[in-house]
Protein backbone atom coordinates (compact mmCIF):
# COMPACT_ATOMS: atom_id res chain seq x y z
CA UNK A 1 0.00 0.00 0.00
CA UNK A 2 1.38 3.39 -0.78
CA UNK A 3 2.34 5.98 1.84
CA UNK A 4 0.66 8.86 2.27
CA UNK A 5 4.16 10.72 1.49
CA UNK A 6 4.25 8.78 -2.26
CA UNK A 7 0.59 9.99 -2.50
CA UNK A 8 1.60 13.58 -1.86
CA UNK A 9 4.18 13.57 -4.63
CA UNK A 10 2.16 11.07 -7.15
CA UNK A 11 -0.44 14.14 -7.50
CA UNK A 12 2.24 16.77 -7.48
CA UNK A 13 3.22 14.91 -10.49
CA UNK A 14 0.23 15.01 -11.58
CA UNK A 15 -0.44 18.71 -11.54
CA UNK A 16 -1.64 20.83 -14.54
CA UNK A 17 1.90 22.40 -14.64
CA UNK A 18 5.41 21.93 -13.82
CA UNK A 19 5.51 22.14 -9.65
CA UNK A 20 9.61 21.63 -9.87
CA UNK A 21 8.85 18.79 -7.75
CA UNK A 22 12.41 17.33 -6.25
CA UNK A 23 13.20 15.76 -3.59
CA UNK A 24 15.31 16.26 -0.21
CA UNK A 25 17.43 14.49 1.38
CA UNK A 26 16.83 12.20 4.69
CA UNK A 27 17.15 14.50 7.74
CA UNK A 28 18.86 13.03 10.76
CA UNK A 29 15.63 11.86 12.04
CA UNK A 30 15.06 10.11 9.52
CA UNK A 31 12.19 11.50 7.80
CA UNK A 32 11.76 12.26 4.36
CA UNK A 33 11.45 15.42 2.35
CA UNK A 34 10.53 17.33 -0.74
CA UNK A 35 10.11 20.56 -2.23
CA UNK A 36 8.15 22.31 -4.62
CA UNK A 37 6.41 25.45 -6.07
CA UNK A 38 2.78 25.68 -4.05
CA UNK A 39 -0.50 24.90 -5.90
CA UNK A 40 -2.16 26.97 -3.54
CA UNK A 41 -1.11 30.17 -4.12
CA UNK A 42 -0.70 32.54 -7.66
CA UNK A 43 2.53 33.61 -8.46
CA UNK A 44 4.71 30.90 -6.74
CA UNK A 45 8.03 30.63 -9.49
CA UNK A 46 10.01 28.99 -5.98
CA UNK A 47 9.99 26.29 -4.36
CA UNK A 48 7.73 27.34 -1.07
CA UNK A 49 6.14 24.14 -0.46
CA UNK A 50 8.03 21.70 2.08
CA UNK A 51 6.83 18.67 2.37
CA UNK A 52 7.67 16.19 4.94
CA UNK A 53 7.08 12.73 5.87
CA UNK A 54 7.20 11.42 8.94
CA UNK A 55 7.22 7.43 9.12
CA UNK A 56 6.47 7.42 13.11
CA UNK A 57 3.42 9.25 13.39
CA UNK A 58 1.78 7.86 10.06
CA UNK A 59 1.14 11.26 8.52
CA UNK A 60 2.70 13.86 5.85
CA UNK A 61 3.06 17.38 6.72
CA UNK A 62 2.92 20.61 4.14
CA UNK A 63 4.20 23.86 5.09
CA UNK A 64 4.28 26.66 3.29
CA UNK A 65 6.50 29.82 3.79
CA UNK A 66 5.69 31.74 0.62
CA UNK A 67 1.52 32.73 1.68
CA UNK A 68 0.03 33.67 4.52
CA UNK A 69 -3.32 31.75 3.59
CA UNK A 70 -2.07 28.27 2.59
CA UNK A 71 -3.03 25.81 5.19
CA UNK A 72 -2.22 22.24 4.91
CA UNK A 73 -5.85 21.72 4.01
CA UNK A 74 -5.72 24.54 0.90
CA UNK A 75 -2.40 23.22 -0.06
CA UNK A 76 -4.01 19.26 -0.31
CA UNK A 77 -7.12 20.38 -1.75
CA UNK A 78 -5.31 22.24 -4.41
CA UNK A 79 -3.37 19.10 -5.13
CA UNK A 80 -6.69 17.10 -5.91
CA UNK A 81 -6.11 15.18 -2.63
CA UNK A 82 -8.64 14.01 -0.04
CA UNK A 83 -8.52 15.45 3.65
CA UNK A 84 -7.71 11.94 4.65
CA UNK A 85 -4.97 11.20 2.04
CA UNK A 86 -1.70 12.70 4.17
CA UNK A 87 -2.22 9.97 6.21
CA UNK A 88 -0.95 6.58 5.90
CA UNK A 89 -4.58 4.75 8.39
CA UNK A 90 -7.54 5.65 6.01
CA UNK A 91 -9.66 5.02 8.70
CA UNK A 92 -8.47 8.40 10.45
CA UNK A 93 -5.28 9.32 12.73
CA UNK A 94 -4.38 7.86 15.82
CA UNK A 95 -6.49 9.36 18.40
CA UNK A 96 -9.24 11.35 16.11
CA UNK A 97 -12.25 9.70 15.38
CA UNK A 98 -12.76 11.31 12.01
CA UNK A 99 -10.55 14.08 10.28
CA UNK A 100 -13.49 17.04 11.54
CA UNK A 101 -10.39 18.21 13.27
CA UNK A 102 -7.46 18.81 10.28
CA UNK A 103 -6.53 22.02 9.99
CA UNK A 104 -3.19 23.88 9.87
CA UNK A 105 -2.44 23.77 13.59
CA UNK A 106 -3.06 19.73 13.85
CA UNK A 107 -1.41 18.73 10.84
CA UNK A 108 0.98 21.37 9.66
CA UNK A 109 4.96 20.43 9.49
CA UNK A 110 5.76 19.55 13.24
CA UNK A 111 9.07 19.68 12.85
CA UNK A 112 11.93 21.10 15.20
CA UNK A 113 13.12 24.85 14.47
CA UNK A 114 16.58 23.27 13.90
CA UNK A 115 15.00 21.16 11.58
CA UNK A 116 13.22 23.56 9.37
CA UNK A 117 16.33 26.01 9.76
CA UNK A 118 17.81 23.40 7.79
CA UNK A 119 15.76 22.58 4.90
CA UNK A 120 15.36 26.79 4.51
CA UNK A 121 18.85 27.27 4.31
CA UNK A 122 19.85 24.06 2.51
CA UNK A 123 21.33 25.07 -1.18
CA UNK A 124 19.12 21.73 -2.81
CA UNK A 125 19.14 23.77 -6.25
CA UNK A 126 21.49 20.90 -7.50
CA UNK A 127 20.67 17.96 -5.34
CA UNK A 128 20.10 14.73 -6.69
CA UNK A 129 16.60 12.54 -6.25
CA UNK A 130 17.58 10.47 -3.46
CA UNK A 131 15.48 7.29 -3.56
CA UNK A 132 13.35 6.17 -0.44
CA UNK A 133 15.99 3.87 1.01
CA UNK A 134 19.23 6.35 1.25
CA UNK A 135 19.58 8.39 3.96
CA UNK A 136 22.23 11.29 4.91
CA UNK A 137 22.35 14.93 6.58
CA UNK A 138 21.47 17.61 5.52
CA UNK A 139 24.51 20.11 5.63
CA UNK A 140 23.46 24.36 4.90
CA UNK A 141 25.76 25.08 1.94
CA UNK A 142 27.56 28.65 1.88
CA UNK A 143 24.86 31.08 0.84
CA UNK A 144 24.19 34.78 1.33
CA UNK A 145 22.48 33.44 4.63
CA UNK A 146 25.60 31.89 5.75
CA UNK A 147 26.81 32.58 9.33
CA UNK A 148 30.29 33.80 7.35
CA UNK A 149 28.83 37.00 5.99
CA UNK A 150 26.40 38.08 8.48
CA UNK A 151 26.60 41.30 10.56
CA UNK A 152 24.57 41.56 13.08
CA UNK A 153 21.73 44.41 13.62
CA UNK A 154 20.84 46.47 16.49
CA UNK A 155 17.64 47.01 17.38
CA UNK A 156 16.66 50.65 18.52
CA UNK A 157 14.52 51.13 21.81
CA UNK A 158 11.14 51.19 21.51
CA UNK A 159 9.80 54.89 20.44
CA UNK A 160 6.52 54.36 19.92
CA UNK A 161 4.03 54.54 22.88
CA UNK A 162 2.45 50.85 23.67
CA UNK A 163 -0.68 49.94 21.36
CA UNK A 164 -3.72 49.30 24.48
CA UNK A 165 -4.10 45.72 25.03
CA UNK A 166 -7.93 45.75 25.05
CA UNK A 167 -10.22 43.00 26.88
CA UNK A 168 -8.37 39.99 26.02
CA UNK A 169 -10.34 36.87 27.75
CA UNK A 170 -7.94 34.31 26.18
CA UNK A 171 -4.84 36.81 26.84
CA UNK A 172 -5.13 36.95 30.67
CA UNK A 173 -5.63 33.10 30.76
CA UNK A 174 -2.49 32.57 29.29
CA UNK A 175 -1.02 34.32 31.34
CA UNK A 176 -2.90 33.45 35.01
CA UNK A 177 -1.09 29.77 33.49
CA UNK A 178 1.82 30.97 33.46
CA UNK A 179 1.65 33.26 36.71
CA UNK A 180 2.84 36.43 35.25
CA UNK A 181 0.93 39.70 35.29
CA UNK A 182 -1.12 40.89 31.72
CA UNK A 183 0.88 43.83 30.29
CA UNK A 184 2.78 44.73 27.00
CA UNK A 185 5.49 43.67 25.00
CA UNK A 186 7.47 40.44 26.02
CA UNK A 187 6.45 38.74 29.05
CA UNK A 188 8.67 35.77 30.28
CA UNK A 189 6.81 32.97 32.21
CA UNK A 190 6.89 29.05 33.18
CA UNK A 191 6.38 27.03 30.26
CA UNK A 192 3.34 24.96 31.08
CA UNK A 193 4.69 22.12 29.11
CA UNK A 194 8.44 21.49 30.11
CA UNK A 195 8.32 23.58 33.44
CA UNK A 196 11.37 25.60 32.85
CA UNK A 197 11.36 28.96 34.39
CA UNK A 198 11.02 31.98 31.91
CA UNK A 199 11.64 29.67 29.08
CA UNK A 200 8.36 31.43 27.62
CA UNK A 201 8.24 34.41 26.13
CA UNK A 202 4.80 35.88 25.34
CA UNK A 203 3.47 38.76 23.65
CA UNK A 204 -0.06 40.18 22.95
CA UNK A 205 -0.82 41.65 19.29
CA UNK A 206 -3.10 44.07 19.41
CA UNK A 207 -3.50 44.29 15.67
CA UNK A 208 -3.31 40.79 15.23
CA UNK A 209 -6.01 39.94 18.13
CA UNK A 210 -3.86 37.35 19.12
CA UNK A 211 -0.96 35.81 21.83
CA UNK A 212 2.45 34.75 20.71
CA UNK A 213 3.92 32.03 22.84
CA UNK A 214 7.62 30.28 21.96
CA UNK A 215 9.59 28.17 24.81
CA UNK A 216 12.93 28.33 24.29
CA UNK A 217 13.11 24.38 24.63
CA UNK A 218 10.40 23.28 23.38
CA UNK A 219 8.59 22.86 20.09
CA UNK A 220 5.35 25.19 19.44
CA UNK A 221 2.63 22.50 19.27
CA UNK A 222 3.79 21.39 23.06
CA UNK A 223 3.26 24.34 24.33
CA UNK A 224 -0.15 24.87 22.55
CA UNK A 225 -1.10 21.09 23.66
CA UNK A 226 -0.20 21.67 27.33
CA UNK A 227 -2.47 24.45 27.30
CA UNK A 228 -5.13 22.87 25.95
CA UNK A 229 -5.36 25.68 23.50
CA UNK A 230 -8.63 25.04 20.94
CA UNK A 231 -7.87 23.92 17.57
CA UNK A 232 -9.71 26.76 15.64
CA UNK A 233 -7.95 29.76 17.28
CA UNK A 234 -4.21 28.15 17.25
CA UNK A 235 -1.61 27.76 14.90
CA UNK A 236 2.20 27.23 14.73
CA UNK A 237 4.45 27.15 12.26
CA UNK A 238 7.26 24.96 14.17
CA UNK A 239 8.78 28.00 15.23
CA UNK A 240 6.49 29.89 17.65
CA UNK A 241 2.37 30.08 18.39
CA UNK A 242 -0.21 32.32 18.01
CA UNK A 243 -3.71 31.52 19.86
CA UNK A 244 -6.54 34.02 18.30
CA UNK A 245 -9.11 35.54 20.59
CA UNK A 246 -12.11 34.17 18.61
CA UNK A 247 -12.57 32.02 15.64
CA UNK A 248 -13.14 35.56 13.68
CA UNK A 249 -9.47 35.98 13.65
CA UNK A 250 -8.72 39.87 12.72
CA UNK A 251 -8.94 42.39 10.32
CA UNK A 252 -6.41 44.73 9.35
CA UNK A 253 -8.08 48.38 8.06
CA UNK A 254 -6.46 50.10 5.10
CA UNK A 255 -6.69 54.24 5.30
CA UNK A 256 -8.41 53.59 1.62
CA UNK A 257 -10.95 51.30 2.43
CA UNK A 258 -9.48 47.74 2.33
CA UNK A 259 -10.03 45.85 4.60
CA UNK A 260 -7.91 42.40 4.84
CA UNK A 261 -9.01 39.59 6.95
CA UNK A 262 -7.41 37.22 8.53
CA UNK A 263 -8.29 33.42 10.16
CA UNK A 264 -6.88 30.88 12.87
CA UNK A 265 -6.03 28.44 9.83
CA UNK A 266 -4.23 31.56 8.21
CA UNK A 267 -7.28 32.04 5.27
CA UNK A 268 -6.74 35.59 3.98
CA UNK A 269 -9.56 37.82 2.37
CA UNK A 270 -10.22 41.09 1.26
CA UNK A 271 -13.74 43.51 1.22
CA UNK A 272 -14.19 47.32 1.24
CA UNK A 273 -11.92 49.01 -1.76
CA UNK A 274 -10.32 45.94 -3.43
CA UNK A 275 -9.58 47.69 -6.70
CA UNK A 276 -6.44 48.52 -7.90
CA UNK A 277 -3.14 49.41 -6.04
CA UNK A 278 -3.51 50.01 -1.74
CA UNK A 279 -1.40 53.09 0.42
CA UNK A 280 0.93 51.09 2.96
CA UNK A 281 -0.75 49.24 5.98
CA UNK A 282 0.33 51.66 9.38
CA UNK A 283 1.75 54.47 7.16
CA UNK A 284 1.19 57.62 9.89
CA UNK A 285 3.36 55.90 12.06
CA UNK A 286 5.62 55.86 9.69
CA UNK A 287 5.51 59.72 9.06
CA UNK A 288 5.69 59.91 12.76
CA UNK A 289 8.89 58.08 12.60
CA UNK A 290 10.57 60.11 9.96
CA UNK A 291 9.54 63.12 12.03
CA UNK A 292 11.29 62.07 15.04
CA UNK A 293 14.64 60.54 12.92
CA UNK A 294 13.83 57.14 13.59
CA UNK A 295 13.81 53.93 11.63
CA UNK A 296 10.42 52.15 9.63
CA UNK A 297 10.55 48.75 9.83
CA UNK A 298 8.89 47.62 5.69
CA UNK A 299 7.71 44.05 6.91
CA UNK A 300 6.27 41.38 3.76
CA UNK A 301 2.90 40.69 5.82
CA UNK A 302 0.57 42.55 8.13
CA UNK A 303 0.66 39.71 10.90
CA UNK A 304 4.45 40.53 11.40
CA UNK A 305 3.96 44.45 11.39
CA UNK A 306 1.23 44.12 13.85
CA UNK A 307 3.83 42.27 16.04
CA UNK A 308 6.44 44.87 15.25
CA UNK A 309 3.97 47.88 16.24
CA UNK A 310 3.21 45.86 19.73
CA UNK A 311 6.89 46.02 20.39
CA UNK A 312 6.94 50.07 19.76
CA UNK A 313 8.20 50.38 16.69
CA UNK A 314 6.67 51.86 13.56
CA UNK A 315 6.10 48.83 10.82
CA UNK A 316 4.47 48.96 7.35
CA UNK A 317 3.54 46.73 4.64
CA UNK A 318 1.38 46.85 1.44
CA UNK A 319 -0.82 44.48 0.94
CA UNK A 320 -0.94 41.37 -1.25
CA UNK A 321 1.51 39.34 0.00
CA UNK A 322 5.30 39.12 0.00
CA UNK A 323 5.50 38.54 -4.40
CA UNK A 324 2.78 41.40 -4.65
CA UNK A 325 4.77 44.65 -3.35
CA UNK A 326 5.70 46.18 -6.83
CA UNK A 327 2.03 45.47 -8.41
CA UNK A 328 0.00 46.26 -5.11
CA UNK A 329 1.51 49.06 -4.08
CA UNK A 330 0.39 52.88 -4.78
CA UNK A 331 3.40 54.65 -5.18
CA UNK A 332 2.74 58.26 -4.41
CA UNK A 333 1.38 57.20 -0.91
CA UNK A 334 4.54 55.41 -0.36
CA UNK A 335 6.59 58.36 -1.18
CA UNK A 336 4.54 60.67 0.83
CA UNK A 337 5.00 58.36 3.82
CA UNK A 338 8.87 57.23 3.25
CA UNK A 339 10.51 60.33 1.62
CA UNK A 340 13.23 61.14 3.34
CA UNK A 341 12.93 58.03 5.68
CA UNK A 342 15.62 55.46 7.02
CA UNK A 343 13.99 51.98 5.98
CA UNK A 344 14.91 48.70 7.22
CA UNK A 345 13.17 46.14 5.24
CA UNK A 346 12.81 42.95 7.43
CA UNK A 347 13.32 40.00 4.78
CA UNK A 348 11.19 36.35 5.20
CA UNK A 349 13.84 32.97 4.56
CA UNK A 350 11.88 31.67 1.42
CA UNK A 351 12.20 32.23 -2.35
CA UNK A 352 9.05 34.90 -2.04
CA UNK A 353 11.45 37.01 0.45
CA UNK A 354 13.94 37.00 -2.08
CA UNK A 355 11.58 38.43 -4.85
CA UNK A 356 10.34 40.63 -2.25
CA UNK A 357 13.61 42.08 -1.78
CA UNK A 358 14.09 42.92 -5.56
CA UNK A 359 11.07 44.55 -5.80
CA UNK A 360 11.53 47.08 -2.44
CA UNK A 361 14.63 48.09 -3.46
CA UNK A 362 13.90 49.21 -7.15
CA UNK A 363 10.76 50.81 -5.91
CA UNK A 364 11.96 52.77 -2.44
CA UNK A 365 15.46 53.38 -3.17
CA UNK A 366 14.87 56.33 -5.37
CA UNK A 367 12.91 58.43 -2.21
CA UNK A 368 13.79 56.76 0.80
CA UNK A 369 16.84 58.37 2.67
CA UNK A 370 18.48 54.61 3.41
CA UNK A 371 17.74 51.34 2.90
CA UNK A 372 18.85 48.31 4.50
CA UNK A 373 17.61 44.81 4.45
CA UNK A 374 17.81 42.46 7.56
CA UNK A 375 16.19 38.83 7.98
CA UNK A 376 15.54 36.91 11.46
CA UNK A 377 18.72 35.44 12.95
CA UNK A 378 19.66 31.37 13.72
CA UNK A 379 16.62 29.03 13.06
CA UNK A 380 13.89 31.64 13.26
CA UNK A 381 12.04 32.42 9.62
CA UNK A 382 10.68 36.07 9.54
CA UNK A 383 10.04 39.27 11.84
CA UNK A 384 7.22 37.22 14.31
CA UNK A 385 9.95 34.74 14.94
CA UNK A 386 12.94 36.42 15.64
CA UNK A 387 10.51 39.01 17.82
CA UNK A 388 9.52 36.29 20.20
CA UNK A 389 13.28 35.22 20.44
CA UNK A 390 15.12 38.66 21.68
CA UNK A 391 14.63 40.81 18.17
CA UNK A 392 17.93 39.12 16.74
CA UNK A 393 18.52 40.12 13.41
CA UNK A 394 21.38 39.98 10.70
CA UNK A 395 22.13 42.74 8.38
CA UNK A 396 22.04 41.15 4.30
CA UNK A 397 24.59 42.35 2.25
CA UNK A 398 24.30 45.17 -0.26
CA UNK A 399 23.92 43.77 -3.84
CA UNK A 400 24.42 47.48 -5.27
CA UNK A 401 27.40 48.27 -7.40
CA UNK A 402 26.91 52.49 -6.48
CA UNK A 403 28.31 53.76 -4.04
CA UNK A 404 25.06 54.85 -1.03
CA UNK A 405 25.84 58.60 -1.63
CA UNK A 406 24.33 57.82 -4.98
CA UNK A 407 21.20 55.93 -4.09
CA UNK A 408 20.03 58.64 -1.28
CA UNK A 409 18.15 61.43 -2.65
CA UNK A 410 18.85 64.95 -1.26
CA UNK A 411 16.46 65.70 0.93
CA UNK A 412 16.00 67.78 4.11
CA UNK A 413 16.88 66.81 6.83
CA UNK A 414 15.10 64.30 9.53
CA UNK A 415 12.75 66.20 12.06
CA UNK A 416 12.52 69.80 11.16
CA UNK A 417 13.95 73.39 10.56
CA UNK A 418 12.12 76.64 11.35
CA UNK A 419 12.84 80.00 10.12
CA UNK A 420 12.64 83.33 11.61
CA UNK A 421 11.00 85.46 8.84
CA UNK A 422 12.60 88.36 10.68
CA UNK A 423 15.88 87.27 9.75
CA UNK A 424 15.28 86.75 5.87
CA UNK A 425 16.34 89.28 3.98
CA UNK A 426 13.39 90.35 0.66
CA UNK A 427 14.73 89.64 -2.40
CA UNK A 428 12.93 90.57 -6.11
CA UNK A 429 12.01 87.38 -8.31
CA UNK A 430 13.71 86.12 -11.20
CA UNK A 431 11.49 86.12 -14.31
CA UNK A 432 11.70 83.67 -17.36
CA UNK A 433 8.75 85.64 -18.17
CA UNK A 434 8.18 88.78 -16.66
CA UNK A 435 5.15 88.61 -14.92
CA UNK A 436 4.22 84.93 -15.56
CA UNK A 437 6.40 82.63 -15.19
CA UNK A 438 9.66 83.27 -12.37
CA UNK A 439 13.08 81.30 -12.64
CA UNK A 440 13.14 78.46 -10.67
CA UNK A 441 9.68 77.96 -9.04
CA UNK A 442 6.88 75.03 -10.14
CA UNK A 443 4.27 76.61 -12.22
CA UNK A 444 1.32 74.64 -13.31
CA UNK A 445 -0.84 75.44 -16.56
CA UNK A 446 -4.64 74.21 -15.35
CA UNK A 447 -7.72 74.33 -17.27
CA UNK A 448 -10.51 71.98 -18.93
CA UNK A 449 -9.74 69.56 -21.80
CA UNK A 450 -8.98 70.68 -24.98
CA UNK A 451 -8.67 73.92 -24.06
CA UNK A 452 -4.73 74.04 -25.25
CA UNK A 453 -3.04 73.20 -21.68
CA UNK A 454 0.00 71.06 -23.83
CA UNK A 455 -0.07 73.98 -27.37
CA UNK A 456 0.61 76.76 -24.60
CA UNK A 457 3.50 74.24 -22.79
CA UNK A 458 5.56 74.01 -26.01
CA UNK A 459 4.86 77.44 -27.12
CA UNK A 460 6.56 78.20 -24.18
CA UNK A 461 9.35 75.74 -24.53
CA UNK A 462 9.95 77.53 -27.84
CA UNK A 463 10.45 80.72 -26.97
CA UNK A 464 12.94 79.47 -24.61
CA UNK A 465 15.08 78.01 -26.87
CA UNK A 466 15.42 80.78 -29.35
CA UNK A 467 14.90 83.89 -26.57
CA UNK A 468 12.29 85.05 -28.91
CA UNK A 469 10.42 87.97 -27.40
CA UNK A 470 7.08 86.80 -25.01
CA UNK A 471 3.63 87.17 -26.65
CA UNK A 472 2.79 90.08 -24.40
CA UNK A 473 6.26 92.38 -26.00
CA UNK A 474 8.53 91.46 -22.76
CA UNK A 475 12.13 90.49 -23.97
CA UNK A 476 12.82 87.26 -24.45
CA UNK A 477 15.17 84.85 -22.24
CA UNK A 478 18.89 83.49 -22.69
CA UNK A 479 18.27 81.05 -25.39
CA UNK A 480 18.37 77.80 -23.09
CA UNK A 481 17.66 73.69 -23.34
CA UNK A 482 14.68 72.45 -22.66
CA UNK A 483 13.64 68.93 -21.48
CA UNK A 484 10.27 67.71 -22.03
CA UNK A 485 8.27 64.81 -20.24
CA UNK A 486 5.56 63.49 -22.02
CA UNK A 487 2.97 60.65 -21.22
CA UNK A 488 0.52 61.12 -23.75
CA UNK A 489 1.45 63.43 -26.90
CA UNK A 490 3.58 61.31 -29.51
CA UNK A 491 6.93 63.05 -30.47
CA UNK A 492 6.93 62.61 -33.88
CA UNK A 493 3.53 63.35 -35.00
CA UNK A 494 2.71 65.94 -32.28
CA UNK A 495 5.37 67.15 -30.01
CA UNK A 496 7.77 67.94 -32.62
CA UNK A 497 5.41 69.48 -35.34
CA UNK A 498 4.54 72.08 -32.49
CA UNK A 499 8.03 72.88 -31.85
CA UNK A 500 8.52 73.99 -35.58
CA UNK A 501 5.09 75.67 -36.19
CA UNK A 502 6.26 77.87 -33.03
CA UNK A 503 9.13 78.43 -34.42
CA UNK A 504 11.10 76.87 -31.84
CA UNK A 505 14.86 75.23 -31.93
CA UNK A 506 14.09 71.52 -31.86
CA UNK A 507 18.12 70.88 -31.50
CA UNK A 508 17.62 72.22 -28.15
CA UNK A 509 14.42 70.17 -27.41
CA UNK A 510 14.85 66.99 -25.36
CA UNK A 511 12.03 64.05 -23.82
CA UNK A 512 13.19 62.45 -21.59
CA UNK A 513 11.80 58.92 -22.53
CA UNK A 514 13.49 55.95 -20.14
CA UNK A 515 15.48 56.49 -16.82
CA UNK A 516 17.93 52.79 -16.49
CA UNK A 517 18.87 51.12 -13.28
CA UNK A 518 21.29 48.51 -13.06
CA UNK A 519 20.34 47.80 -16.88
CA UNK A 520 16.43 47.64 -16.20
CA UNK A 521 13.57 50.48 -16.90
CA UNK A 522 12.50 52.20 -13.94
CA UNK A 523 9.98 54.74 -13.52
CA UNK A 524 10.82 58.24 -14.02
CA UNK A 525 10.22 59.84 -11.19
CA UNK A 526 11.46 63.76 -10.28
CA UNK A 527 13.41 65.14 -8.68
CA UNK A 528 15.45 62.07 -8.32
CA UNK A 529 15.92 61.51 -12.29
CA UNK A 530 15.62 65.56 -12.84
CA UNK A 531 18.75 67.27 -11.31
CA UNK A 532 19.04 70.76 -11.79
Amino acid sequence: MATSYERVLEAAKRYSRDLRLQELPRDTSGRQHAQCSCPAHDGDGGTSLHITYDQSDGKTMLHCFGAEHCDAASIAGALGLKIIDPFDQQSGPQGHADYSGYNSYSCDSRLTAADLAAIRHANVTNAPLLSRNETTTITPAYTENSAEIRQQYEMPEPYLEPLALGRSPMFAAICAAIAVQPNTGLLHGTCPNCGAADSLTVLYSPLESATLLRCSTCQADDVLNALNAPATLARSNGYEAMIYDSERGTAYEYVDGLIVRRSPTKRISQSGNTAGKHPLWMAADAKRAVASGKPVYLIEGEKDAGTLRALGYAAVTASGGGGNFAAKLDLDSACLALSGADVVAIMDKDDTGTRWKEQVAQTLTPFVRSLTFIQAAGEAHDASDAAMSGLEFEILPSESSQPESELKTELTPRAYSLTRLADVEPERPLWLWPGHIPKGKIVLIDGDPATGKSTLALDIAAHVTTGAAWPDGSAGCEPANVLLLTAEDGLADTVSPRIRAAQGDASKMFALSEVFKDGKEVAIRSPTHCHR
